[in-house]
């Protein structure tokens, strides 16, 4: 037995019969419908936010775990270094306020 089946024995309708448009019932069940699917939207855009935020931490962390690499690789000197760190978090504040 469906829902629809057992909403109409519940409230004792013959099964041709429909429940009026206008009850309360109808319209808690139409706010609540709505309510949860802005739930459902609202969790989805914190989720991706924060997912996205958590790329961005990751990625300003990993570049100085970098540094010794780079260092060898391309044989920088410190104060290369210091300018590669500087343009890198300036960059990163200068976005954050747009990005987020």
């Amino acid at each position: 037995m469906g829902f629809s089946a057992a909403f109409r024995q519940s409230v004792a309708l013959s099964p041709g019969e429909e429940t009026p448009q206008d009850t309360p019932l109808n319209e808690a069940a139409a706010s609540m419908s709505r309510t949860s699917a802005a739930g459902r939207t609202a969790f989805s855009v914190l989720a991706a936010i924060s997912f996205c935020h958590l790329l961005n931490d990751m990625m300003q962390s990993l570049l100085p775990a970098l540094y010794p690499m780079l260092k060898t690789s391309y044989a920088l000197t410190f104060g290369q270094i210091g300018v590669l760190t500087f343009t890198y978090q300036i960059t990163a504040s200068l976005l954050q306020p747009l990005i987020g």
